[in-house]
């Protein structure tokens, strides 16, 4: 049975009814897509399978479905993205096509065993080009201009950083397809390729065959590139291969798991690259998150307690009124729909670059740096919660408190 009012999926069907179980697929992808959701988690319970959306970065509950349909979804879906049905006890990983309306959406499958059975999640990604503006992204004109002046250097090297599900990747593909032009050779190396961009020569990582991100940069300089993007750099070889290019007179993009320069700086010397190349490579590090966004279809404004008016008047003007969603059926009654970026910039200038080489402190460089930026992540959910474009909450869940009130902060919103 199906235990969600609002499915369209049928009851179970019989055993040799195997159409149906590629109706329910295509009614949950279909589903997920008309809901915008990024991710879909399929878990298998003791009696049940359920099926949950991740939206906005939250999951939500979906459908349940009979035990009846577990091993025969999990089965149909692998035989879609051509893996192995007879394998049960070893995570699986692939991908397959699917058509909605006139859109083609890939599905990034990811299967693992479980006490109860196999589990899986599916990334849903649209398979077409990506044309972001300013306002897609979230950045403001004086954030896109700071962008545009590192993105747009004739050489070196532009780190994206973030956590999984900051925004990083899509973020990525908008600067590299900035700089896609007749005149430009521009090569990405990616795993998987998640957006096409036409104009651009896309490398897909092939681990199955030995074809790794290594073997791919140093095949990627030999075919005579003006731009270069790299998923992410993944170990030693693949950090010492992109700096290399970007050395060589290459414009290189990647994207690292990190959440500041020092932090950035440290991961960088344990991967082998001396402080000089560091220093001269590196021409801005960009740190992007998302934060939901208030739902236009509940919002309301309402005046701020003197809490919030502290937090935000610690760089801002206190506006008389705030923003926030009371919650509705289009957005799950969160009162939040859609997300919107922030940003943390930093332009690698000769003071900071001298501060590298000559092997300051961490917490003198983090001091540095954070005095010649303009905008911080902080400061840029401050901008959206003045606007009305996400609450005060929100900007505190994604970014934290800021160092100087975290503790005053902290006591007071608890008031």
């Amino acid at each position: 049975m199906v235990n969600d009012k609002n499915s369209n999926l049928p009851p179970p069907p019989s055993p040799e009814a195997g159409s149906d179980v590629v109706g329910t697929i295509n009614l949950i992808l279909e589903s997920a897509v008309n809901k915008k959701a990024s991710d879909i988690h399929v878990d298998a319970e003791r009696d049940s399978l359920n099926v949950r959306f991740r939206i906005d970065g939250f999951l939500h509950p979906e459908i349940t479905l009979d035990k009846y349909y577990q091993e025969r979804l999990v089965s149909r879906l692998k035989v879609m993205a051509q893996l192995n049905i007879s394998e049960h006890q070893m995570p699986q990983s692939g991908h397959l096509e699917f058509k909605h309306g006139d859109r083609i959406y890939n599905v990034r499958l990811s299967t693992v065993p479980t006490q109860f059975g196999e589990s899986l999640t599916m990334r849903v990604l649209e398979r077409e080009e990506i044309m972001l503006k300013d306002d897609d992204l979230g950045a403001n004109p004086e954030q896109m201009e700071m962008i545009n002046q590192i993105s747009k250097s004739p050489y070196g090297l532009v780190i994206v950083t973030g956590p999984t599900g900051s925004g990083k990747t899509t973020f990525l593909y908008s600067l590299v397809n900035s700089l896609n032009s007749i005149d430009r050779s521009i090569v990405t190396v990616e795993d998987p390729v998640e957006y096409n961009i036409a104009g651009i020569r896309q490398m897909q990582i092939r681990e199955s065959v030995g074809f790794d991100f290594h073997k791919a940069m140093g095949a990627v300089v030999r075919q005579d590139p003006d731009v270069i993007m790299l998923g992410e750099i993944v170990d030693d070889n693949t950090a010492q291969a992109v700096f290399q290019a970007a050395l060589s007179g290459i414009l290189a993009f990647t994207t690292f798991h990190t959440f500041d320069v020092p932090a950035l700086l440290i991961r960088l010397l344990e991967m082998k690259i001396p402080r000089s190349v560091i220093a001269h490579t590196i021409r801005g590090v960009l740190l992007t998150r998302l934060v939901r966004k208030v739902c236009q279809s509940c919002k309301e404004e309402y005046i701020p307690s003197e809490s919030e008016k502290m937090l935000i008047g610690i760089h801002n003007k206190i506006p008389a009124k705030l923003t926030r969603g009371k919650g509705c059926d289009k957005c799950h009654n969160t009162g939040y729909l859609g997300r919107s970026g922030i940003f943390d910039i930093t332009l690698f200038d000769d003071d900071i670059r001298f501060a590298i080489i000559d092997e300051v402190s961490l917490s003198d460089l983090d001091k540095l740096v954070s005095s010649k930026k303009k905008w911080n992540l902080w400061d840029s959910a401050m901008e959206k919660v003045v606007n009305g474009v996400t609450t005060l909450d929100e900007a505190i869940r994604v970014v934290g408190y800021p160092k100087s009130v975290s503790g005053q902060a902290n006591a007071s919103t608890k008031n």
